[in-house]
């Protein structure tokens, strides 16, 4: 039977894989991991079977619910590891080279915006510029000291 299928039933006895199954990056893998973890569980193989077989026995569904506890743990730490990794990927030369760069181009764009003695269309894509590497500023800065963990 289709994973989704059986997924989909349970989504109302267990509503947490509604939030963990809407990653879009890692949703069909995690729904098909969810799928067979409770066929595994109940020995069956239709959602329906899966379904009643979870409600009419609550060690079942304890074990169920234990098991996929687990699997949300196992992805909020796997995050967690890829942002860390992602953080001492990054030497403070790169970021600064980065910043650097930004605030050239960002400074730049500003100058031969303040002359004033530009074209409509010229000014346009000195505006758009400007605003692409103020983007770009803001973006080093959040990663670089923000205290944010998302």
């Amino acid at each position: 039977m289709s994973c989704m299928a059986i997924v989909a039933a349970l989504i109302e006895a267990v509503p947490m894989l509604k939030k963990m199954i809407a990653d879009p990056n890692k949703g069909k893998d995690l729904a098909k991991k969810v799928s067979d973890l409770a066929c595994h569980i109940t020995q069956k193989s239709t959602p329906t079977d899966v379904l009643s077989s979870l409600q009419q026995n609550p060690e079942l569904f304890i074990e169920f619910h234990k098991k996929l506890m687990e699997t949300e743990k196992e992805m909020y730490l796997a995050t967690l590891n890829d942002r860390a990794s992602a953080r001492q990927r990054t030497t403070p030369g790169n970021s600064r080279f980065m910043l650097f760069l930004s605030l050239a181009g960002l400074v730049s764009c500003l100058t031969l915006l303040a002359t004033g003695q530009l074209s409509p269309e010229v000014t346009t894509l000195l505006s758009t510029a400007s605003g692409i590497f103020g983007a770009c500023v803001k973006d080093i800065y959040a990663f670089e000291f923000s205290g944010k963990r998302e």
